[in-house]
């Protein structure tokens, strides 16, 4: 009896002896080594680091997408249906300028209702994606000061939220063109690529921004009248100059070497026509955007501790 009470004492203490050890035992520490040399001399080694903060933090950034989500329309009534009405108040704005002759624009066999509809669509989740690495990074100003944590997690979950809010619109303009009894091609399947290949040219552009939008806000206040302004530059509203039989003119040049314009018709294209005419043109453009936005997040990675620092000022 008292030897069974022995040898499970001794087990005891030796498990409070491991457990000890255990806790006593130093945790492995990750070693950040700096050197006054500019991490531009390896760009690929700096992408390589980028890109495997990313998948460390890939926990980071979906907990980011989730709290943005819910955060995004959460005193809100109408919740999701704000995502449909800007572009359908714009559509009718010039649907009605078109229907009441202030306006004679021709679209062809496709109603111009539908036709501005689908690029009053596109063009919102263009704005919205230009606008959403600087409008991540002012909103988050406070956690980036004070932790060190991933820019480019909190920069994604920005993008990815932008896509989930493209994916509800895209939804809603279906089942609108259908309503509106409009004859969709079967190539109509591949306009989410489409629309996937014009976001990545408009998250280009804004990665390329950011460094500077996050430091001065006169690049956040410019962007929505540029914005507005660079619209009229792209078919959205308006048909190509070559289909209204106006090839000439400061309109039709603008239109024609816009890098927007391929994607744009080709989105349309997509969903009335099936055409292929724009797709190298919109391939070629997606692959500049590509380098464009490898090299963006370069930038950024190198100008994160002055974007901080003067952000804590």
């Amino acid at each position: 009896m008292h030897k069974a009470l022995d040898i499970s004492a001794t087990r005891d203490d030796n498990a409070a002896s491991d457990d000890s050890n255990h806790e006593s035992s130093p945790i492995p520490l990750e070693w950040t080594t700096y050197t006054p040399a500019t991490p531009l001399r390896r760009p690929l080694r700096l992408l390589s680091q980028i890109f495997g903060d990313l998948w460390k933090n890939r926990e980071l950034t979906w907990i980011l997408f989730q709290r943005d989500l819910k955060a995004q329309f959460r005193q809100s009534f109408l919740g999701y249906v704000w995502l449909i009405i800007p572009p359908l108040g714009s559509a009718l704005v010039w649907y009605l300028l078109n229907a009441q002759k202030v306006l004679n624009v021709d679209t062809g066999e496709v109603p111009y209702a539908a036709f501005v509809l689908v690029g009053t669509t596109l063009w919102a989740a263009f704005s919205a994606t230009v606008m959403a690495p600087i409008s991540t990074i002012t909103a988050n100003r406070e956690v980036l000061v004070k932790l060190n944590v991933c820019l480019e997690a909190f920069i994604l979950a920005g993008f990815a939220r932008v896509l989930f809010n493209l994916a509800v619109t895209v939804a809603v303009l279906f089942l609108t063109l259908i309503a509106m009894r409009v004859g969709l091609h079967w190539t109509a399947i591949f306009f989410p690529l489409s629309a996937f290949a014009f976001l990545t040219i408009a998250f280009a552009v804004g990665m390329c921004i950011s460094p500077l939008g996050a430091l001065y806000s006169d690049i956040q206040n410019a962007l929505s009248p540029f914005l507005a302004i660079v619209m009229f530059t792209a078919p959205v509203v308006f048909p190509l100059p070559e289909a209204s039989g106006q090839s000439t003119g400061v309109l039709a040049t603008l239109m024609a070497y816009n890098p927007l314009t391929p994607a744009i018709a080709l989105s349309r294209d997509n969903l009335f026509s099936g055409s292929w005419n724009w797709f190298w043109l919109t391939l070629i453009w997606v692959g500049i955007s590509g380098l464009v936005l490898l090299s963006s997040f370069v930038a950024l990675r190198v100008a994160k501790p002055h974007i901080i620092a003067r952000m804590g000022m």
